[in-house]
């Protein structure tokens, strides 16, 4: 099925190896449930827990791309947001690699406020620590925030400073713990 099929690339020497990657159903499921809670008008956020290992990086990826290309959400911005800067390469590069559409990384406070300032579509991915005294950055109600490691964030300052910036936005928190 090409909602839930992604290709790796990989260069092995001279040579390009292509792998296809199929989701484990707890990872379709997540995504469904993504999909489904990001259309309700009334239930604007969710947790979904998986333990470590279960492939919570590919259930983004997978929920990323099916929604930016999903003209049912409206252009959606999905925003990716890590709780440590190693993972910035490690997710954009698993994310470039299975071919979500539209990737950009905002690397600094500046950058994530200029995109989200001017609209920015597609998929971004940042860390929350750039959230940090940002005030209001976008009220439309088509950001769909996928949080990796959400217990580490969401109860503390940084996250109620992402729902400041965020108010209208989606939330979704994965978590293994």
């Amino acid at each position: 099925c090409q909602n839930y099929t992604l290709y790796t690339s990989q260069m092995i020497g001279p040579e390009t190896i292509r792998t296809k990657v199929i989701p484990r159903y707890p990872q379709v499921e997540g995504v469904e449930a993504i999909l489904d809670r990001a259309k309700d008008p009334l239930r604007k956020q969710g947790l979904l827990w998986h333990h470590q290992g279960s492939g919570q990086t590919y259930l983004m990826a997978f929920a990323a791309a099916r929604l930016v290309r999903d003209p049912a959400y409206d252009g959606p911005t999905v925003l990716v947001v890590l709780d440590r800067f190693n993972l910035l390469d490690q997710v954009t590069d698993e994310f470039t690699t299975a071919g979500v559409p539209r990737i950009q990384v905002a690397e600094t406070k500046e950058q994530l406020r200029e995109l989200l300032r001017e609209d920015a579509r597609g998929v971004i991915i940042t860390t929350i620590f750039r959230f940090h005294e940002a005030g209001v950055l976008n009220r439309r109600s088509n950001i769909i925030v996928l949080v990796d490691e959400a217990h580490r964030t969401q109860e503390g300052r940084l996250g109620a400073e992402m729902r400041i910036a965020l108010p209208n936005a989606r939330l979704f928190g994965l978590t293994g713990t």
